[in-house]
């Protein structure tokens, strides 16, 4: 019995130090004195029966202290990977997460479904606003995303599994181009995963009068991932080499430089390289579980087949239309790279692989 109000009066100044610290906006210290209270908490055996007043104390100060966590949750980044508030936010019910303030949800989720990533995210005001973007004046955007996902998924999968990269890579495409083949924009970036001509070039991608190999989805998610793989060996952390890719390494590198840090959140960098981390990272979340963050009915697209047909001499995509029994247009969607109606030359004798529908 001593020692149990031992504990209840350990964890009472706990509270008291987590509230002081919370009122001070020293997040982290009072998420360390919640930690310990937690901790503390766990002493209590809550089945004993021949303890029925201790046990309900415990339960009482459980609450005071899940409260006080919760209300803190807003306001924090990381949580230890063994801190006891994960298996809180992973246990909280629907109702529970209805009753909290409106600036605190998209924070429990985050927390919730960052540990079924492979990548790090970060739960802050810049990942929620993200989130809050694709919940509204994004959402058609999202849904139309989401659903072409399913047609590359499968293909890219494979190829970061290959690299032994991170799985949810997946969804850079995603924040690139929408997984959209043709996508070019006004930097001259092409294809699924937006690469300029000279940095295509760097990762073996060609461009010719016939073909633009940026555009070929497996070409140039095998690219994609050679160059994801070289910038996390230069800088040793996700965040920054993804903000490399968008940006360049040489901009980031500056930036770790002239800030002294190496925390992505603290660099300065362009615009659309600080919205495009947050936003990497929202759409990794919200598509982990999209009916959690309002959207139902999603479709999917079928996933990509074809099969090759070499082709030893140039051919119009109209005859070989005719002669697959299939249309001109579904060639060129099988086939983004080529530039022409036509196969182009091969020297060597090289034969072009044309992709034309299974069967």
């Amino acid at each position: 019995q001593a020692g149990q109000q031992h504990v209840e009066c350990c964890n009472r100044w706990h509270l008291l130090r987590a509230s002081e610290a919370r009122n001070s906006s020293l997040f982290p210290a009072a998420q360390r004195e919640l930690d310990l209270a937690f901790n503390r908490l766990g002493q209590f055996d809550t089945e004993d029966d021949a303890h029925r007043d201790a046990n309900q104390t415990a339960d009482k100060l459980r609450r005071e202290v899940e409260e006080a966590y919760l209300s803190l949750v807003p306001h924090l980044e990381h949580f230890s990977a063994d801190s006891p508030l994960v298996l809180l936010l992973e246990g909280i019910s629907e109702a529970e997460l209805e009753n909290l303030p409106s600036d605190a949800s998209p924070f429990v989720r985050i927390h919730q479904l960052s540990r079924h990533c492979d990548v790090p995210i970060d739960a802050n005001a810049r990942v929620a606003a993200s989130i809050r973007f694709f919940q509204t004046k994004g959402r058609e955007t999202y849904m139309s995303w989401y659903k072409r996902s399913w047609r590359y998924r499968d293909l890219i999968l494979r190829v970061l599994a290959a690299e032994g990269l991170p799985k949810d890579l997946l969804y850079l495409a995603m924040i690139e181009s929408g997984f959209n083949p043709k996508a070019y924009s006004r930097a001259h970036a092409a294809g699924m995963w937006q690469f300029i001509e000279s940095t295509g070039r760097l990762e073996g991608l060609g461009r010719t009068h016939w073909i633009d190999e940026r555009r070929d989805p497996l070409k140039s998610t095998r690219a994609a991932a050679r160059h994801l793989k070289r910038l996390y060996a230069k800088f040793g952390d996700w965040r920054l080499a993804i903000a490399a890719y968008n940006g360049g390494p040489n901009r980031v590198r500056r930036a770790i430089k002239k800030q002294s840090t190496r925390d992505y959140w603290k660099l300065e960098l362009p615009r659309e390289t600080r919205n495009y981390v947050p936003l990497f990272m929202a759409a990794t979340i919200v598509s982990k579980a999209p009916e959690l963050f309002g959207f139902t009915g999603l479709q999917r697209d079928s996933p990509l087949a074809f099969e090759r047909v070499e082709l030893p001499d140039p051919l119009s995509l109209t005859s070989a239309a005719k002669c697959a029994r299939t249309t001109r247009a579904t060639l060129r969607q099988l086939n983004p790279e080529l530039r022409r109606g036509t196969t182009p030359p091969q020297r060597n004798l090289r034969k072009y692989d044309l992709r034309v529908p299974v069967g």
